[in-house]
């Protein structure tokens, strides 16, 4: 029968800071491929001495420095975590899995981590489709956290992001103006598209007011959503689409190790890669003195 060895650190705690388990004792055990996770624990409570019902142990163990540790909680994750201790077979040590011992209603109360057996819950509107107005929103780092199916109101992302700016997708008006006014086509489309892409004041009036000859309800409806979070003529600076760039290639060229990450410690690797990526560009962007990008300050 095959195995992987393991070591397993307990009596410690972890460091935050470093994101490493500070131990004070060490064993090593064989894990057979065929585990399951009832069986991995009865081998850990044996090999560390763990007796009594009242004890629980929490096996969790990292990837990577700064990223979420992950848990292991279910047959799933055992059968992971021997695939990626394969993975680096020659490091021994690489992976170890640690150990925390805490009493019954401790462990009940522990937060939900990072597991191989996590899925994602993608909740939407009832009527299964976005809601009415689709917002995105810039928190104080010029991070863009980009609207779900069902976005919080704004006073709540106000409560946590004072600074944030927002801002309603043009696309997402659209469709909406789609589904209210059957008659959005034609003339009335070109206005709309002259209105949300006009960089002068002027312009975006002459476009709004066009509008209100022919359809004053769509005109309304439009100034209720209040034009500062749409129009470019309003843009104060802080915009989506001016600061990112396509990122499918970078996508592409990523670490291939992280594809063999479960579901949701994938999705909070990606998490953190883009936030530090907008940290690196925020840096940049601070440096620059002039109200005009690099590129353009240099051509004049």
């Amino acid at each position: 029968m095959d195995a992987v060895c393991v070591f397993v650190n307990y009596n410690g705690q972890w460091d935050g800071t470093s994101s490493s388990y500070v131990g004070d004792e060490m064993k090593g055990i064989l894990v057979p491929d065929n585990s399951t996770y009832v069986g991995l624990v009865e081998l850990v409570r044996s090999v560390i001495g763990i007796r009594g019902p009242d004890k629980n142990i929490v096996m969790r163990y990292s990837v990577e420095p700064g990223l979420p540790l992950v848990r292991i909680q279910c047959d799933a994750d055992v059968k992971f975590y021997i695939q990626l201790k394969k993975k680096d077979v020659h490091v021994v040590s690489k992976f170890p899995v640690t150990i925390d011992v805490l009493d019954e209603s401790a462990a009940e109360a522990m937060p939900p981590e990072v597991g191989a057996s996590n899925h994602i819950d993608v909740q939407r509107s009832r009527d299964g489709g976005q809601s009415d107005e689709a917002m995105q929103h810039v928190n104080d780092s010029n991070t863009i956290i980009p609207p779900p199916l069902q976005f919080p109101s704004p006073t709540v992302v106000n409560h946590v992001y004072p600074d944030a700016a927002f801002g309603i997708c043009v696309q997402h008006l659209v469709a909406n103006l789609k589904t209210r006014y059957k008659d959005f086509k034609g003339p009335l489309k070109t206005y709309f598209d002259g209105a949300s892409r006009s960089y002068l004041l002027s312009e975006f009036h002459r476009h709004l007011e066009s509008i209100r000859g022919l359809n004053p309800d769509m005109h309304r409806y439009l100034v209720e959503t209040d034009p500062t979070k749409w129009s470019r003529a309003y843009f104060n600076g802080r915009r989506y689409a001016i600061m990112t760039t396509n990122i499918a290639e970078s996508f592409n060229n990523m670490d291939r190790k992280a594809r063999l990450m479960p579901v949701g410690f994938l999705v909070e690797w990606l998490r953190a890669l883009l936030q530090r990526w907008f940290v690196e560009r925020r840096e940049e962007a601070l440096k620059i003195t002039s109200k005009l990008a690099p590129k353009a300050e240099k051509l004049i």
